[in-house]
């Protein structure tokens, strides 16, 4: 069977019960072209601390951060969902590519669960409700500033700083500021390809034209979606490019402009 053009629309390695797979990415390679390896993306993230795992089934919105050897490599903000496993929702999804493509080192996030404010305004929030309810534990000053859940797994952790059954100080309510804009956790590692959304990774888009989506080294072969080497965040991004790409290649191979 001979053609004058084909398309390699294959989909990625994500969502194997739905035919996802890495049969594309080798074919493509097995005609010449140069492959990125490919990594999960969009997929929820396994922590092993304890702290994370007790609150499974809570939801927040938070921004978070991730961070290898103090930098940090990706930043996200959103809902963000503890599970069984570590974390999942948007915000965690977000930024789970930089983080999959450094584990192999020690990946720490750092979650805040008041990103609407600056510091010194979290402070100050903070403070003022210390000065209008005086005398109160700290379970009741965070009571309506977040799931009670949350408030009560935090403090669990901060109890030598912070005594649960003392009115706490002005320091012990900026320490307790801190610690909610800035709460650590480690990354071990992410789900696997049968909970990614998408796959990082794939064909080299320098070998692929952006106009016609044809493989430069191979007239006539067009290469669409999740094959190359790019991938978005949440929200229809990566459908769109699916659909862009598979629109240009196909008005390529029957002579349209697009």
């Amino acid at each position: 069977c001979e053609a004058d053009a084909v398309i390699l629309a294959c989909g990625g390695s994500s969502y194997p019960k739905l035919g996802g797979g890495e049969g594309g990415l080798r074919l493509a390679q097995s005609l010449g072209l140069s492959i990125v390896e490919p990594t999960p993306c969009l997929v929820p993230l396994v922590s092993n601390d304890p702290w994370v795992r007790k609150l499974q089934g809570v939801r927040v919105e938070a921004a978070l951060s991730a961070h290898v050897d103090g930098r940090q490599i990706a930043a996200s903000r959103g809902e963000l969902l503890f599970t069984a496993y570590g974390v999942s929702g948007p915000a965690a999804l977000d930024l789970s590519r930089e983080v999959c493509l450094a584990l192999g080192r020690p990946v720490e996030c750092s979650l805040n669960l008041f990103p609407e404010f600056r510091h010194a305004e979290l402070e100050k929030f903070f403070l003022a409700r210390l000065r209008a309810l005086a005398p109160l534990s700290p379970t009741a000053l965070l009571r309506g500033a977040m799931p009670e859940e949350v408030a009560e797994v935090y403090l669990a952790g901060q109890a030598k700083e912070i005594p649960l059954h003392e009115s706490p100080t002005e320091d012990a309510v900026l320490h307790l500021a801190r610690g909610l804009s800035a709460w650590k956790f480690s990354v071990c590692g992410s789900r696997p390809w049968e909970e990614a959304m998408v796959t990082a990774g794939g064909v080299r888009l320098d070998e692929v034209s952006p106009e016609t989506m044809e493989a430069r080294s191979l007239k006539g072969l067009h290469v669409t979606g999740e094959l190359l080497d790019v991938d978005g965040d949440s929200g229809g991004y990566n459908l769109h490019f699916a659909w862009a790409t598979g629109f240009l290649a196909g008005t390529s191979c029957v002579g349209k402009k697009c």
